[in-house]
This record gives structure tokens, sequence and C-alpha cells, in this order.
């Protein structure tokens, strides 16, 4: 009888202190969780825009202006030896060189290739222009990517 005492008042007191401190019976454990993530390949989605621009949007029939053609790489992956190509429509209202011109070597990630080339407007009336770029990727293997940019307008004006 002195036992089942002894040990009631020792219990009474473990929960008396307990209550008194703040610390509940009911309260879990501290657990340190970990977590392991699987490993997991870039996933990366290659991005690369193609733009043309032109140094005036209004000309007149035998002057010169500047057609602008841009590459870049705003993705993750490998962007080789860019072909540009311009092409215009309707054909034949503009005269110089629209040169397939490959780009030495590969265009960096965040970085971009870019061509200027001169040409003369030679009649007059509205013409559009759009970029066409084909490049090298390697996603796993190599292989050859085509990409086309928005098309621009211009309007050439009879002197």
């Amino acid at each position: 009888m002195k036992t089942k005492l002894t040990v009631s008042f020792v219990l009474s007191i473990v929960c008396l202190l307990l209550a008194v401190t703040g610390v509940s019976q009911a309260e879990q454990p501290n657990l340190d969780y970990i977590v392991y993530l699987p490993i997991v390949p870039n996933a990366c989605t290659p991005q690369v825009p193609t733009y043309v621009s032109v140094s005036k949007p209004v000309v007149e029939v035998g002057e010169v202006f500047t057609i602008t053609a841009a590459v870049f790489n705003d993705g993750c992956a490998f962007v080789g030896q860019p072909y540009f190509l311009i092409q215009t429509n309707p054909a034949g209202v503009l005269s110089g060189t629209f040169p397939g011109i490959t780009w030495p070597g590969a265009v960096p990630v965040g970085g971009y290739a870019a061509i200027s080339f001169p040409v003369q407007a030679t009649s007059a009336g509205p013409v559009t222009m759009t970029l066409g770029a084909n490049y090298e990727e390697r996603d796993p293997a190599w292989h050859w990517v085509w990409s086309r940019s928005s098309s621009i307008a211009i309007r050439i004006l009879s002197p």
C-alpha cells in the first residue's frame, strides 16, 4: 500500500511539473524530416527567337537602307552555325544580296548572332520581310532546327 501511495505521489508531482512548465503530454516530439529528391536531368526548353529589322520603315525608290537579322539563344541549348535567309514579299522590289549566310560558330546561351546588309528599293509599294534561320541543336543527338521571325513591313514611296 505504501508503494502505491509513493508511486501515485511521484506521478502527481511529475504531472504537476509538466503542467506548470507548459509541456503537454499530448505534444509530439520534434522530429527532423529528411526528404530525398530524385535527380532529374536538366529539363530546359530551348528558346531561339529570330528577329528582322530595317534601318528605315519608309523609303523612296532608289534609296539604300539596311536590313538586320538576328538569332537569340534565350534558352539553355547549343545553337550552332545559324544559317540566315531573308524572304521578301513581293519579290523583286528590293535589289541587293539577300544572303544565305552561315554564322561561323555557335551562339552562346544568353547571346546572339546578327548580320546586317544594305539593299536598295527598286519599285514603289509595300514589302514584307521575314527571317528564316536554320541552326544546329544537340538534344540529345545533333539535328537541324528551323526558326522563323514575325514579318515586318516597310513602305517604298515613288520619287
